[in-house]
């Protein structure tokens, strides 16, 4: 009987900083798109809460496109750009055969309580979609961790 062994077509990573990923990816529009300059960063945590070295994030702007950052060896991941509402975003792993789709909302965002898609999420896991905002040398920094499965795991939407 024939043995099949899947390809890398089938497989997912650690290939993302070798082919996906170009030094500053994670920064999205320019310095003059008119609005205010922010920052996410933050963890991507498998399961047992440790941290995944090789994840890819992809983060879709609504309106300037898409970045890419890859988690250095402690999980860490961040994004600088112009503030959106909310922000798509693309989780790929090694051990995921279909990427992860979620969406990152700003703790201070006023439009957040009319948001359809918040909406639709229990209450009870809301705050996994929330970047809590903080201050980076008078900027703001928003800290936002993905927890890929277990206790408080990242809410995902299938398409």
């Amino acid at each position: 009987m024939k043995q099949f062994v899947q390809t890398p077509s089938q497989t997912v990573g650690p290939f993302f900083s070798i082919g996906l990923c170009r030094e500053h990816q994670n920064v999205l529009g320019a310095e003059d798109a008119g609005r205010e300059r922010v920052r996410i960063e933050g963890l991507v945590l498998d399961g047992a809460g440790a941290p995944v070295p090789d994840a890819m994030i992809e983060a879709w702007h609504p309106s300037i496109g898409f970045g890419r950052a890859v988690t250095n060896p402690h999980g860490e991941f961040r994004f600088d750009m112009a503030r959106p509402p909310f922000v798509n975003v693309i989780v790929f792993a090694r051990g995921m055969l279909v990427h992860a789709f979620t969406r990152i909302y700003f703790s201070d965002e006023a439009r957040n309580a009319d948001d359809a898609v918040l909406k639709s999420v229990d209450p009870a896991r809301r705050s996994t979609l929330i970047g809590e905002r903080d201050d980076l040398d008078g900027r703001a920094l928003y800290r936002w961790n993905i927890r890929l499965q277990g206790d408080g795991e990242t809410v995902f939407f299938d398409l």
